[in-house]
């Protein structure tokens, strides 16, 4: 295991607590407004589905999604997150916690219908290992939704906002977009994330034949009203389906 990754584990050990309170049972600002609707537009009806929620973090979207599913399996990386999860979740009788990283699942072939990776990709040191596993477990025909911060323009603390003497936002700087990799936003606690470019999402998807059916960039402004204008998404959706050759 890498250094790089070491830390990545350690940042959400540490983070862990905060996380969770952050999170609760509905998401954040961000994710109870903007990405969950969008999350499960893209889920559709999972009624009688098996559901792998990878990357589950304490676990509330796997426990939404058991009211409906068959059986759903939250895995992550960060033990104190899962610790969390099995707590709130211990009366829900078709879910179940594993810990593990993503490059390596101890699950089987073609195990699931559905899975899921709310914002998640950005945390993973090798992208292309990690789509990989997930196309493994994946039944074919099922089915993949992906959410993400956007690529292109929320790479901190490489893509700040412009703002006019009002300070109103009014344009985004992007720059070194191109170099890959874990980033440092040292504007926010030196919190961690991994960045890869737009294309690498779709090539590496697509080369585990996991194949992009329907793509959604929220406008923030538009759902939540924000005072503080972003110009640009914060997050992309997409939604990949394994083809079976």
């Amino acid at each position: 295991m890498s250094m790089i990754n070491k830390n990545n584990k350690l940042f959400w050990d540490e983070f862990a607590d905060r996380y969770d309170k952050l999170v609760r049972e509905e998401g954040d600002r961000w994710q109870k407004s903007i990405v969950n609707p969008f999350v499960f537009k893209l889920l559709g009806n999972f009624k009688g589905k098996i559901v792998l929620d990878a990357g589950c973090g304490n676990g509330y979207l796997s426990r939404i999604i058991a009211k409906t599913a068959k059986s759903v399996i939250g895995v992550d990386f960060t033990n104190k997150l899962l610790e969390k999860a099995k707590e709130s979740s211990k009366d829900i009788l078709n879910l179940s916690f594993l810990l593990s990283d993503l490059e390596n699942l101890p699950l089987t072939n073609n195990s699931f219908d559905i899975i899921l990776c709310n914002l998640v990709l950005i945390n993973v040191e090798n992208l292309e290992v990690v789509v990989n596993e997930l196309a493994r477990v994946l039944k074919g025909n099922g089915f993949i939704v992906v959410s993400i911060t956007h690529p292109c323009f929320e790479n901190p603390p490489y893509t700040p906002a412009i703002k006019n003497k009002k300070g109103e936002t009014v344009a985004r700087e992007v720059y070194r977009y191109f170099p890959t990799g874990l980033i440092v936003n040292t504007t926010e606690e030196n919190q961690l994330h991994y960045h890869y470019l737009l294309s690498d999402y779709i090539n590496i998807f697509s080369q585990a034949h996991l194949y992009l059916e329907k793509m959604i960039e929220p406008n923030n402004d538009e759902i939540i009203k924000n005072e503080e204008k972003n110009i640009t998404p914060l997050f992309l959706l997409m939604k990949f389906k394994k083809v079976v050759k």
